[in-house]
């Protein structure tokens, strides 16, 4: 969505303040294109049909400000909010060069990222569906960065824990990315499968589980299992 060639880095606006550096792309507006056959003409005639916006993926850690959170709690807990804001290129002394503006969007998934040992930084993935997009050239520098919520240390990959109610997670040492989709505005929340691996030496309490869920078919509500997944800082 920005040319990285001319653009040192990209920062997320949020109802006019920033709220963070990111990565970013999409956004942009595409014409979907209509193919008829008109007349007794043998060839098949094109032309523009409706307008319709990208959505705009950002990647980013967790040295985001807390407005960028709260939307994504407001999301996940089932009262999406409408934003709007841009995602803002800039140079490496802070002037911006070009903006894309977007308008009234909504978060549409949210990504969690691969959890393993790596010394790798853990991004998450936030796909935003806008209502509209306009690009805008810049010329200004940009303020509004933070220091209370900005961090020298980046999350890691490895820096996470697991608990889940019965279950013995000492030996899990990898979490493949969860999916969690919104609908943009729809009224129903989807995530994706959890998938996790282990040491087989700490797996009883998972064989035995899985052995009295699925081949034995105790599937009922009460036999399913809840828990959490933390990421943690350096």
């Amino acid at each position: 969505m920005v040319d990285l060639k001319v653009a040192a880095k990209q920062l997320l606006e949020l109802e006019g303040v920033v709220a963070g550096f990111v990565s970013a792309e999409g956004g942009g507006a595409v014409g979907e294109v209509v193919a008829e056959r008109t007349g007794g003409s043998v060839w098949v005639q094109k032309h523009v049909g409706r307008i319709r916006y990208e959505d705009i993926r950002i990647a980013r850690g967790a040295e985001m400000a807390p407005t960028f959170y709260d939307w994504i709690r407001s999301t996940l807990g089932g009262k999406p909010l409408r934003k709007s804001g841009a995602v803002i290129a800039v140079d490496y002394e802070g002037k911006e060069l070009k903006r894309l503006q977007f308008f009234n969007a909504l978060i549409s998934e949210v990504v969690l990222p691969e959890l393993k040992t790596s010394k790798a930084p853990a991004r998450i993935l936030v796909r935003l569906a806008p209502e509209t997009t306009r690009w805008l050239e810049g010329g200004r520098p940009v303020v509004g960065t933070h220091k209370s919520w900005t961090s020298s240390k980046p999350l890691l990959a490895s820096n996470f824990q697991i608990q889940i109610v019965g279950l013995d997670c000492a030996g899990v040492n990898k979490i493949a990315p969860l999916a969690i989709k919104t609908g943009a505005g729809e009224s129903s929340i989807e995530a994706g499968n959890l998938t996790i691996t282990m040491r087989e030496n700490g797996s009883k309490s998972f064989r035995d589980w899985h052995e009295n869920f699925v081949v034995r078919g105790n599937s009922t509500p009460d036999n399913e299992k809840s828990g959490s997944i933390q990421l943690l800082f350096p």
